[in-house]
């Protein structure tokens, strides 16, 4: 299963987090056909993401993948080409500098998928909160979406 979802929305949003060196292993490493599968998982929900992480103080991922600032002899254009395969198959790829901004929006992207499921169940559901609309940063250490 990916790494997050949202308490009784695995059916509905599904999202795979990697740092850099985890999608170059995941992409052409030993990992491949555990990623491939869960891809392929994904695929059955309508909001499946692939949050790739900056796990470098000085750079994004973006540009960690642009300098070859990692182990495997794989070309940058070949990352950016298997990514852009993984798009296609219609998985979102987003990319964050920091573990802290990938939180917000895992928070964001849960929170907005849970109150589409109450609408869907013609539930009126709550006021958004603060912590969503203006997210400090400050970061809770647990999401908890009931």
């Amino acid at each position: 299963t990916a790494d997050y979802t949202a308490r009784g929305l695995s059916d509905t949003l599904l999202i795979e987090r990697k740092s850099v060196p985890d999608l170059i292993g995941s992409l052409f490493g030993k990992e491949r056909p555990r990623f491939e599968r869960e891809i392929q998982r994904m695929l059955s929900v309508p909001s499946r993401h692939l949050f790739v992480i900056g796990d470098s103080k000085t750079t994004g991922p973006e540009e960690q993948i642009r300098r070859h600032d990692y182990r495997s002899q794989t070309l940058p254009h070949v990352v950016f080409a298997s990514v852009s395969a993984i798009q296609a198959k219609g998985i979102q790829v987003h990319w964050f500098d920091s573990p802290q901004e990938a939180a917000r929006r895992i928070e964001s992207l849960c929170w907005y998928s849970w109150r589409s499921a109450l609408k869907r169940a013609g539930i009126t559901p709550p006021p958004t909160p603060q912590a969503i609309l203006k997210p400090s940063a400050q970061i809770p250490s647990r999401i908890e979406i009931s």
